[in-house]
């Protein structure tokens, strides 16, 4: 009789300790993420000099579709809050359209146009806060937050085009000096959805900006993209 009364006062404490460690279970997440990014550059000098280099480049390069893809975690505070952060590879970049090439001399062995892409490849570290304003299975949400990004690597791939028709290719390694330890603002509205109680979706519009300039140079660049972030999470 006794062990059968302490079974019911123990009953909604042992309830009560199975319900937290279940809330407290399903506030971590882990998740894959992949977004194609539209990818381009803001350039800027206080340099009068180098305005006409801007003007020039600016009529000259085009965007690209770089991505940005890894691996998220998130914590998640209460109905509203969510704390992420991941590790990300990232590819940027710019193109070249091709341009007639002059020379003082003739010479019928040099190219007579070239264009060039340019690409740079990044480890992102984002930290960002999620806002929940829709809180049921299917959420809708505002990000923001910053990502530390780290400069791996950058090509140039030079096209040149000849009098016969002859295309060449060539590959080079960085041209310019550039900052190893970049910082980019990023924002976006997402939707999420709950597949079960441990899997979910989400699909998030984002937008990233650098605030450090990618090179050190007269006149610097900042890279900025437009991506449709998506990701499949499980809760730990």
């Amino acid at each position: 009789m006794k062990k059968f009364f302490l079974l019911l006062v123990m009953m909604p404490l042992m309830a009560y300790c199975q319900k937290s460690d279940t809330i407290k279970g399903k506030r971590f997440s882990i998740g894959l993420s992949y977004s194609p990014d539209y990818c381009y550059r803001f350039l800027a000098s206080t340099n009068e000099s180098s305005k006409g280099v801007i003007e020039s480049r600016n009529k000259l390069e085009t965007p690209i579709f770089g991505y940005t893809t890894g691996i998220n975690f998130a914590y998640r505070f209460n109905r509203r809050f969510t704390l992420e952060f991941g590790a990300m590879f990232s590819k940027h970049g710019e193109n070249m359209d091709f341009m007639d090439l002059t020379y003082s001399a003739p010479n019928p062995d040099a190219p007579i146009k070239a264009k060039a892409y340019y690409r740079y490849y990044y480890v992102e570290i984002p930290i960002k806060v999620d806002f929940d304003i829709l809180t049921k299975r299917a959420k809708l949400y505002a990000s923001v937050g910053i990502s530390p990004k780290i400069f791996l690597v950058a090509k140039q791939i030079l096209f040149a085009e000849y009098s016969d028709g002859t295309i060449k290719k060539h590959t080079s390694g960085e041209v310019y000096n550039f900052t190893r330890l970049n910082l980019a603002a990023l924002a976006g509205i997402g939707f999420s959805y709950d597949f079960t109680k441990r899997f979910y979706i989400r699909v998030e519009p984002t937008f990233r900006c650098s605030i450090i300039s990618i090179i050190q140079a007269p006149v610097k660049g900042y890279l900025y993209s437009v991506g449709l972030n998506t990701g499949l999470y499980f809760k730990l």
